[in-house]
């Protein structure tokens, strides 16, 4: 559906009907520079609509139900994640797409995805708790693998300004990873040979290889690791909550999540308690509105909790309306 908001963010007035999918829509994405709206399906339908008409524009069947969903505008490219693992791109036009391109990399589903159109990498998130970054620019199918999640990584965010990548993770952790540094691929997961436990015990974590957390090597390679390639490339932190949704604010340095015990948190761990906070029910959509279109340039979170009911914080008051 498509709401109007008024000017004090008080009311939203449906004005528009999307009939898209015959199952609940589990991604949307609103394309302003085309007036398309993106949308994917629990039944493995994505689908775009023209937002001015409300037309139906055209329709793909994905493998698997979809997770994740991202559109690069200049090439007009979206790229769907699904509960399978494989990652799938598709060249949209006005009425039909084609497909470009399909890969695998986890070894679990696909559960976030985040494009960053200034490099052309597109970062992957999945419930076997890593995180991939994927070099589609410069089309040598380079693809990084990044070890820092205990738990299944739940949201991605990227800080093309300072060239990080923030990923959450279902247990609450926050990894910052910078992405100027140079990372390798890998697989002793060193020199690349093929390493079992009995021929060998040592451990290391390689943070130019991707890997944050310690992982077998090889006795030769343990040995020639410095402790300058042992130096971490991220940082960790810990939410206090399993999170569903995060929306980084680059111009505060904000980082705004929403996990599922019905809490909203901020970077400094201000947690937003609104008088009538949808109680009983889980949090699972969050939108974000900041900047000069709201009232004194104040950052205002419209969230969906399961009961259907729709409710506003903002980062002044705190207070749902």
């Amino acid at each position: 559906m498509e709401f109007i908001l008024s000017e004090d963010y008080n009311k939203m007035t449906p004005v528009k009907n999307y009939p898209a999918h015959q199952s609940r829509v589990t991604m949307v994405l609103f394309v302003l520079e085309l007036e398309w709206v993106l949308s994917t399906g629990q039944d493995k339908q994505f689908a775009w609509h023209c937002s001015e008409s409300g037309q139906r524009l055209g329709c793909y069947r994905t493998s698997a139900v979809a997770s994740g969903l991202q559109f690069d505008v200049e090439t007009r490219h979206v790229f769907i994640g699904d509960h399978s693992g494989q990652v799938t791109i598709l060249k949209l036009e006005q009425e039909n797409c084609t497909l470009l391109t399909s890969f695998r990399g986890h070894t679990g589903g696909v559960t976030a995805l985040c494009w960053d159109p200034v490099q052309r990498v597109l970062f992957s998130g999945s419930s076997d708790h890593s995180v991939i970054m994927w070099d589609i620019g410069g089309r040598k199918g380079t693809a990084i693998e990044l070890q820092g999640h205990n738990d299944k990584v739940r949201a991605l965010s990227y800080a093309q300004h300072t060239r990080q990548l923030i990923s959450c993770g279902g247990d609450g952790g926050i990894v910052v990873w910078n992405m100027d540094v140079e990372r390798q691929e890998h697989h002793c997961r060193k020199c690349g040979k093929a390493v079992c436990g009995k021929c060998s015990s040592k451990r290391s974590s390689i943070p130019l290889m991707g890997f944050e957390f310690e992982v077998r090597v090889c006795d030769s390679c343990h040995e020639a690791i410095t402790d300058e390639e042992r130096a971490p490339t991220a940082t960790f932190h810990d939410s206090k909550h399993n999170i569903v949704h995060v929306h980084f604010d680059a111009t505060r340095g904000w980082l705004l999540t929403a996990g599922t015990d019905k809490v909203i948190k901020d970077l400094q761990a201000c947690t937003s308690e609104p008088n009538r906070r949808p109680s009983g029910y889980a949090l699972y959509a969050v939108m974000v509105a900041i900047g000069l279109t709201c009232p004194r340039g104040h950052l205002f979170c419209f969230i969906k909790a399961g009961n259907g009911q729709r409710y506003k914080t903002n980062d002044d008051s705190k207070v749902a309306r």
